[in-house]
C-alpha cells in the first residue's frame, strides 16, 4: 500500500523483537498427546476458532485418536466453550493462567484455528518460539514468512486441520524435529541483534542517500 502511495519509496518490513524466555525442549516422551490453543477469549475472532475447534475439529481428531487430549488457554473463555469441552471429554479450559509454559512444555502440538483477524498473530509466534508443531490457518499465519520445515501444517478447513493434527501426534520424533527447528528459525528472526541489524542497516543507507544529493 504504501508504494502504490509513493511510486519509488523503499519500504521495508522489520520484525519485531518477541525472543521469549527460552524454556528447554522436553523429550519426546515427556510430552503428551496434547494440543494446545492459546487466545484472550474476551476477542472475538479467539472465540470463533474456539467453538469451531470445539464443535467440527476436534470430534475428527478423537474419532480417530481417542487419547488425544485438547488444552485451551487464555482468560475469559466463554460458558458455551465450557460447555462444549465437558460434553467432549479430555477437553481442558484453563481459564487465565500466570504462566503458558508448562502447557508449552507438556503439549506436543499446537494449533491455531483462526478464520478472522487481521495483522501478525503473536500466540503463532510464541508457538514457534516454544518448539511447537504448528497447525494453523492461513489467517493464524499472515506475515510470518516462516521457511519450508517450520511449519507442520497449513490447513484451511476442519478435515485439513485435524487430519495434520493426527499426523503430527502419529509421529511425535517428526514433528518435534519440526519444532526445533522452528524455534531455531524464530529465535533468529524475532531477536534483538536482528531488529537491531535491520533498523542500523536502513538509517545508514538513509543517511548515505542524504548525503549524497
Amino acid at each position: 500500500m504504501l508504494q502504490t502511495i509513493s511510486t519509488g519509496t523503499s519500504v521495508v518490513s522489520v520484525t519485531p523483537p518477541l525472543t521469549l524466555e527460552r524454556i528447554e525442549t522436553p523429550s519426546v516422551h515427556e510430552r503428551s498427546a496434547g494440543v494446545l490453543f492459546v487466545g484472550a477469549f474476551h476477542r472475538p475472532e479467539n472465540i470463533d476458532a474456539a467453538l469451531w475447534l470445539l464443535r467440527e475439529i476436534w470430534p475428527l481428531v478423537r474419532a480417530r485418536n481417542p487419547a488425544a487430549e485438547l488444552v485451551i488457554a487464555g482468560a475469559s473463555p466463554t460458558a458455551q466453550m465450557r460447555i462444549l469441552a465437558n460434553d467432549l471429554g479430555r477437553v481442558t479450559v484453563t481459564g487465565y493462567v500466570p504462566s503458558l509454559y508448562p502447557y508449552y512444555a507438556s503439549c506436543l502440538v499446537n494449533v491455531v484455528p483462526l478464520r478472522q483477524g487481521a495483522g501478525v498473530k503473536f500466540k503463532t509466534i510464541d508457538a514457534l518460539l516454544m518448539s511447537q508443531a504448528v497447525v494453523s490457518t492461513s489467517v493464524g499465519l499472515e506475515g510470518i514468512h516462516a521457511p519450508e520445515g517450520t511449519v507442520w501444517a497449513r490447513a484451511e478447513n476442519a478435515d485439513e486441520i485435524a487430519g495434520a493434527i493426527l499426523e503430527a501426534l502419529k509421529d511425535p520424533r517428526h514433528s518435534a524435529s519440526v519444532g526445533k527447528k522452528a524455534a531455531e528459525w524464530a529465535a533468529a528472526e524475532y531477536s534483538h541483534e536482528n531488529y537491531s541489524s535491520t533498523l542500523l542497516r536502513e538509517y545508514a543507507r538513509l543517511i548515505t542517500a542524504r548525503v549524497r544529493e
